[in-house]
């Protein structure tokens, strides 16, 4: 009879007990205790499958976080031996039941030798007894395990060589501890592992998920900091992106105006290089008068002021086109008609009269003085009130030269009084960066009349040149200004 069978039956016979008594006072006792004990009953019979469900929980719990660890342990051991993380491993335990252990409890108990008390013969002898025989009475603590039969299954990535594969599973038979006499089972396969196709689903499941939210995350960071930055530097970022466009259309006006003339002293410079690399080495080589340029111009205009039509005629056949044009243009009215006439005429120059008038031109450059061009050089590199007391000591000795000197006097200032082209033309051909800085000097009168001149992209890009450009040297501001002068000089002339 089981436990709970006994206690219905106590709960019985009690119950027929109290019903038996006679007196009101035993009766109503008797409802009170029946109905308690009803209760009790009630409760009891109720709390069985609750035990049983517990027991039951606590030992699927135990059978699965065994065959977890075990699992986890044998991946992690396979992963360092195969070099390969293509493994899976499944491990199956097959515990005994409640039942099994009792009967297994029992059977141990009664295949335990007995002891016998000292002081009795013992017939059989003791070294004829069983290692295990001996050490029973001394309780060591033998015990049985309670995995009844072990089935595990290896999967194993086809790459892997078949000799460690051998390893893999001699490992796998030890760390488990399979017992194939107990009945255990191992599998190991070998398959190809297919690679999982990518999804955009697979993005709103872990561990995809969590991938996701922190790269959204790590961008909002980044965001956030170029948003800082940004609204901190965001005037230097559009004064930067204001200059580079206005450099781009300047350029971009630049190639556009290739008809308008560059200034004189770079036409000069270039021709005057151009003229040197072409220059033959040997004096027979040369052609008469070939070192004439642009800067022996107006020493040749005064040269011919005193010379013969004949020679002026030698000189300007051996000479280059544009110089020859402007040298002809200067002459006098007669001059230029027989100058003319000598051409038509179609007359010979003998060798010798072409190396005479050669010679004196030359001696006549090498050793004049050109009072007119050493005075405005002087006179540019000068303030103003400087200027009129020079010429002012040049009026007491050469009124002419004086005046001469005194309409051919010009500074920054007077690019308020061009046209717009020339400004446009003679700016361009500046230095932006240095202009800008001598642009600060100038009355603000002076410098808005200038910059009305230019178009929007251009004038931009110098007002913001003065405002943000670094400080120049004084060497380079002087250098610059003087360049603009002669420049306007060489304009107002060509008229």
């Amino acid at each position: 009879m089981t436990f709970f069978g006994m206690i219905n039956q106590a709960t019985t016979n009690f119950y027929f007990k109290l019903y038996a008594m006679e007196t009101v006072k035993k009766q109503k006792w008797r409802k009170k205790m029946i109905t308690l004990f009803f209760l009790f009953l009630l409760l009891f019979n109720f709390s069985q499958p609750v035990l049983l469900y517990s027991v039951t929980e606590t030992s699927i719990d135990t059978k699965i976080t065994i065959e977890t660890n075990m699992e986890n342990r044998l991946r992690k051991v396979l992963t360092e031996i195969a070099g390969t993380e293509k493994i899976i491993v499944i491990d199956n335990k097959e515990a005994y039941s409640e039942k099994e252990k009792q009967e297994l409890k029992l059977k141990s108990e009664q295949e335990k030798p007995k002891i016998v008390p000292p002081g009795v013969p013992v017939k059989e002898n003791i070294a004829e007894r069983k290692l295990e025989d001996l050490l029973a009475p001394l309780d060591i603590g033998k015990t049985k395990t309670l995995i009844k039969k072990i089935s595990a299954t290896v999967i194993v990535d086809k790459t892997v060589p078949k000799s460690i594969v051998e390893i893999l599973k001699k490992v796998t038979i030890g760390l488990l501890g399979i017992d194939f006499e107990r009945g255990d089972q191992l599998v190991f396969e070998q398959i190809s592992f297919q690679k999982t196709q990518f999804t955009w689903t697979s993005l709103i499941y872990p561990p995809n998920l969590f991938s996701v939210i922190g790269l959204v995350l790590g961008m909002f960071f980044v965001f956030g900091i170029l948003m800082f930055f940004y609204t901190h530097f965001r005037g230097l970022t559009q004064n930067f992106l204001t200059t580079l466009n206005s450099y781009i259309a300047w350029q971009k006006e630049n190639q556009g105006i290739s008809g308008i003339s560059a200034l004189p002293e770079a036409e000069t410079l270039t021709e005057t290089r151009q003229t040197e690399h072409y220059l033959p080495e040997t004096e027979e080589e040369r052609t008469p008068f070939w070192f004439i340029t642009d800067s022996q111009i107006n020493r040749l205009k005064k040269f011919f002021q005193t010379e013969i039509p004949e020679n002026i005629a030698v000189v300007l056949n051996y000479l280059d086109e544009r110089i020859t044009n402007q040298l002809f243009s200067v002459l006098s009215p007669e001059k230029q008609k027989k100058v003319i006439a000598f051409f038509s005429s179609g007359q010979q120059f003998s060798p010798e009269r072409v190396k005479e008038l050669e010679q004196k031109i030359k001696d006549n450059l090498r050793y004049s003085i050109d009072a007119e061009e050493k005075l405005l050089s002087i006179i540019d590199h000068n303030t103003r009130d400087n200027q009129e007391k020079i010429i002012s000591e040049i009026k007491q000795n050469n009124t002419q030269l004086a005046e001469q000197i005194r309409s051919l006097t010009v500074s920054i200032e007077d690019l308020a009084n061009l046209d717009s082209t020339t400004v446009q033309t003679i700016i361009r051909q500046s230095n932006i960066a240095v202009l800008a800085q001598i642009f600060k000097t100038l009355k603000q009168e002076i410098q808005n009349k200038v910059l009305d001149k230019l178009p929007e992209v251009l004038r931009r890009r110098i007002q913001q040149e003065m405002e943000m450009g670094r400080p120049l040297s004084n060497e380079q501001l002087e250098n610059e200004r003087i360049k603009i002068i002669r420049a306007i000089r060489q304009f107002k002339l060509r008229g």
